[in-house]
């Protein structure tokens, strides 16, 4: 029987985020049968799941390329919509660079091409103007900009649920939760956050919900428990389901709750390691998050040269961005 490689596409689908080894061994499966037949429909999908999986895995420049190359096969053979949503997932690894300005050229570009395609696909137009809002707040919250960043969640996941596309509305609610908690309302951020991890493990995927468990963690502290922060880093930190970039970021977390108990020298140490990490990983901003945190522990351990450096470090991550 001839290999028929879409079901095992399907399957790659839904286990980039619920078994990422599994969906490498199906991708490299699939890979070498569609290349062997230059199917380049095909071969354009299998690139887009393999970006999906290294940027799931803070892979960046792994994860561009894959979507680079997706976009490509697709306009060769005439899918525009398909170009786009390729484009969407190289914008979404340039936010993870913090690479704001780049970000924002790409979303107008790809408003403009969803306006042109609307009459072909009216289901997947609106499923990807979802995306368009969800990265656009993002965009919105990293440039301190809280009421248009939950503006256009609360966009994304009303067009997401219209489709019923049960992902996106997903991260679109734990986006709003994350930039309600980096804005200072933690109390708001934890509710938004606990519904979240719930739609995560609805749609069966432990790794999505665990990293909405992380964030969880920042907004307790915020409101003060810092016992149940605590407890909920730890539960995020046995769960078998995290990638590098997952732990990273739970490091960076454990730091401020750290700091904000009082406890600057065990905070040092959870910065510094999550500096390492998120710089390996090209992750600047985040990397220039830590080192700030690296610096208040130093100030509050009394190691102003320390800190004067660290700051400096923080500061240059930043110009990088």
């Amino acid at each position: 029987m001839p290999f028929d490689p879409d079901p095992v596409l399907h399957r790659v689908a839904e286990a980039v985020y619920s078994d990422p080894v599994q969906a490498e061994a199906l991708l490299d499966q699939v890979e070498t049968e569609v290349a062997r037949r230059r199917d380049l429909t095909r071969l354009g999908r299998v690139s887009e799941l393999r970006g999906e999986l290294h940027l799931t895995q803070g892979r960046l420049h792994e994860a561009a390329a894959a979507f680079r190359s997706a976009r490509r096969h697709w306009l060769a053979v005439g899918r525009p919509l398909d170009g786009l949503r390729a484009l969407l997932g190289r914008a979404a690894v340039r936010l993870e660079f913090g690479d704001l300005g780049e970000v924002g050229r790409m979303l107008h570009d790809a408003q403009r091409g969803l306006a042109d395609a609307q009459a072909a696909d009216l289901g997947e137009t609106v499923r990807l103007q979802a995306i368009v809002h969800l990265l656009a707040g993002r965009v919105a919250a990293g440039q301190g900009e809280l009421a248009s960043a939950r503006s256009r969640y609360d966009l994304a996941e009303d067009l997401a649920v219209s489709v019923g596309d049960h992902r996106v509305a997903a991260h679109a609610v734990l986006e709003r939760g994350a930039a309600l908690v980096h804005a200072g309302l933690a109390r708001r951020g934890r509710d938004e956050l606990a519904r979240a991890q719930r739609m995560f493990e609805e749609l069966g995927w432990p790794r999505a919900a665990t990293w909405a468990t992380i964030i969880a963690a920042e907004a307790h502290a915020g409101c003060g428990d810092l016992g149940t922060a605590f407890s909920l880093l730890d539960a995020a930190s046995a769960s078998a389901h995290l990638q590098p970039v997952d732990r990273a970021y739970q490091h960076l977390v454990r730091a401020a709750v750290l700091v904000r108990a009082g406890l600057p020298g065990e905070a040092h140490g959870e910065a510094a390691t999550a500096e390492q990490a998120l710089g390996d990983l090209g992750m600047l901003e985040r990397s220039a998050h830590a080192a700030l945190l690296c610096a208040t522990a130093s100030l509050r351990l009394g190691r102003t040269d320390q800190a004067e450096v660290e700051l400096s470090t923080a500061e240059r991550l930043f110009a990088e961005c």
